[in-house]
């Protein structure tokens, strides 16, 4: 079995693992054991920027991994039954396993919190925090809350946020592809997004002033590399969220343009945004 990097898959309390895998491939593909007791299946991530192949790996129990696999993982994803009351309690119990791992995603899934905790569902809330605690992302499958119809960028949400964090990753296997003009645009829409549920603190200015400061300097100075930009993203489009309008806009462009730069595509490719930019 050929050596892919790793994304963990993990089924709290009866929940399937393979129902994320397939949701996430769009099918199930066929399972491949490593002869030590897990059993993965391959995903082919392809999209406008690169290609890459990755392991999805099932597992329901904390099981003793040696050293080559632990290197190898990329990514956890906690799918817990919400409906549970003891459902985060038993989320809690992975983290010292995962903190074993250094996870450049983290996800946690389940089908639907409750919005105002009147029901048996754990509440959104509550999810959120301890998501902030542990630095994943809470995704809801099935959410009470839908996006506003009236917002231009709307949040991305189920299965499809899954998708989009982890085709947002940096894998260590990546192959870049050429770009056009298409995927410039598609950056940018992309920047544009609203990602609320990422573990950010926004309550301090103080905080906001300094990463506002981190993001600006690695536009004014220009990210070196592919790698570099996606773990760079969060951040930024943290700092996109909290703008509006033409501001918000005229930000978007620059990171487009960083994003550019780092994987080397031609000047005459983003000759607009900077002018569009400059003009805001």
């Amino acid at each position: 079995m050929k050596k892919f990097p790793i994304c963990l898959v993990i089924g709290i309390d009866g929940k399937k693992p393979e129902v994320i895998i397939e949701g996430i491939v769009g099918y199930l593909p066929p399972v491949c054991e490593d002869g030590k007791g897990f059993s993965f299946y391959q995903w082919d991530i392809t999209n406008k920027y690169y290609n890459a192949s990755i392991h999805l790996c099932q597992m329901t129990t904390k099981t003793t991994i040696d050293e080559d696999f632990a290197e190898n993982i990329n990514a956890s994803i906690i799918f817990f039954d919400s409906a549970q009351e003891d459902g985060l309690k038993k989320a809690e119990e992975w983290i010292p396993f995962l903190n074993e791992f250094d996870s450049g995603v983290k996800i946690l899934v389940c089908e639907q919190c409750s919005i105002e905790g009147n029901t048996k569902h754990t509440p959104k809330i509550v999810a959120q925090q301890w998501c902030i605690r542990h630095g994943f992302e809470l995704v809801e499958l099935n959410p009470l809350e839908k996006p506003d119809p009236e917002d231009d960028f709307p949040e991305t949400l189920g299965m499809e946020r899954i998708i989009q964090a982890l085709h947002a990753h940096s894998w260590p296997n990546l192959e870049l592809k050429s770009g056009d003009k298409s995927r410039i645009n598609h950056l940018s829409r992309l920047l544009l997004s609203e990602d609320s549920e990422q573990p950010c603190d926004h309550s301090s200015s103080e905080n906001n002033a300094g990463r506002d400061l981190i993001v600006d300097r690695q536009i004014s100075e220009g990210i070196d590399s592919f790698e570099e930009l996606f773990q760079a993203m969060s951040l930024m489009k943290s700092q996109a969220s909290s703008l509006q309008g033409a501001e918000r806009k005229a930000y978007a462009e620059k990171m487009t343009m960083a994003f550019w730069q780092a994987i080397e595509g031609s000047p005459d490719e983003i000759e607009g945004l900077e002018s569009s930019a400059d003009e805001e």
